[in-house]
This record gives structure tokens, sequence and C-alpha cells, in this order.
């Protein structure tokens, strides 16, 4: 039922063997990573950003000027799925045309 679910959604489940080296080198790695949409992503280098839920206008300014560097440097960006600086980290990849990668910190359909 839930597999059915998550393949209906186009999401993808990685097994503990296809991590990213960097999630799976630390001490208690997930067992399944739940992806959706390019995976290529995962290959290739990566920063991640995180900020207030609340920012202030500067934060939002200096946000973007931060992933337009990133973006000017081919790294992917990484940020959660919450308002705040997390929105604002993939607003601004999508404009640049910079994959970005959506962390949640739950399931899907939970």
């Amino acid at each position: 039922a839930y597999q059915e679910y998550l393949g209906s959604q186009g999401i993808q489940v990685l097994s503990a063997a296809q991590l990213p080296p960097e999630l799976a080198a630390i001490p208690h790695p997930p067992l399944v990573l739940f992806g959706r949409g390019s995976l290529a992503a995962l290959a290739g280098p990566r920063v991640a950003v995180v900020g207030s839920r609340t920012p202030t206008r500067y934060g939002l300014w200096a946000t973007a000027e931060v992933v337009d560097c990133l973006a000017a440097h081919r790294l992917t960006t990484i940020s959660g799925m919450m308002t705040g600086i997390d929105l604002a980290v993939h607003q601004q990849s999508l404009q640049q045309g910079t994959p970005s990668i959506g962390i949640l910190g739950f399931g899907f359909g939970q």
C-alpha cells in the first residue's frame, strides 16, 4: 500500500547501499532515503544552506547572494522544505537554473 502510494507519486526509495557517501559515513545513517525528481543531483558537489523560518530582509538578500555564488560554481544546493530561508534557497536556485535538493524531516504522505 505505502510502496504503491510512493510509486504513484514518482517517489524513489534508495537503500542504505545507494546513499551518497557523505551520508553513508555518518554514525547512524538512514536505512532508506526517499527521492523525487532527478537523483543525479546527489552525485555532484553539493552545499547545504539553512536558516531562519522568519528571515529578515537582509537574511533573504544574503541568501540570494550566497546561492548566486554557489550557482556560479555549479554547486547543487540543499535545504529543508520549510518556509523562510529554506524556501528562498530553493527559489533562488531555480531562478539560477541550479539543481536544488529539498530535505524533509519525515516520510512522504505522513
